[in-house]
């Protein structure tokens, strides 16, 4: 309701102008089914948590709060994307190869329901909400540019790390507008 009444009637025909920002695990992604499983079962077992990442197409299922949330901006034609600390792609010794991220996480998240391409998805091992969404996305010729013009006008970010959100949500930067917190299992 916040949004069909507060936000929506200022960008009545120009509503891609509403960048919404979703992190990926734990937030539109949830892995605690399998891991409670796998815990349940050998619980004495180590779990390399890389292993939810590499198989995110098998093992993942939409948060289904989340995934609502998702749809609502798409039908109300906001632009959506996806953020995570994940990198690009791991090493793994063991086989001697080398994985690329990009493509199975696009993979999982189809999966799940959320309809993305590559292009939706913006991986970065460091996580810095700031570098990718408003300096990268929102400033793509570069925010220190003197004829820098923002390209999205009130940017939403969605995640389960509140240290994220409030690392862009400084009043003094403009960087977000609304921050929305989703509790996790695993923190």
């Amino acid at each position: 309701d916040y949004f069909k009444e507060q936000v929506f009637p200022k960008f009545k025909n120009r509503m891609e102008k509403i960048l919404v920002a979703f992190d990926i695990d734990e937030t539109a992604l949830t892995y605690f089914e399998y891991f409670y499983q796998l815990y349940l079962k050998r619980p004495y077992k180590r779990v390399n948590p890389l292993d939810s990442i590499v198989n995110t197409a098998r093992y993942c299922q939409a948060n289904q709060p989340i995934l609502s949330l998702y749809n609502f901006f798409k039908i109300h034609g906001c632009t959506v994307v996806f953020t995570s600390s994940r990198p690009d792609s791991i090493y793994i010794c063991e086989m001697c190869i080398t994985i690329q991220l990009q493509p199975l996480t696009v993979q999982g998240l189809n999966k799940a329901g959320y309809v993305v391409g590559e292009k939706d998805v913006y991986l970065c091992s460091d996580h810095s909400f700031k570098k990718t969404v408003r300096q990268t996305l929102t400033y793509p010729d570069g925010k220190d540019s003197k004829d820098a013009k923002p390209v999205y006008e009130y940017i939403v970010a969605v995640d389960d790390d509140f240290s994220v959100l409030d690392e862009g949500s400084d009043p003094n930067d403009g960087d977000l507008d609304l921050a929305i917190w989703v509790p996790s299992a695993f923190r």
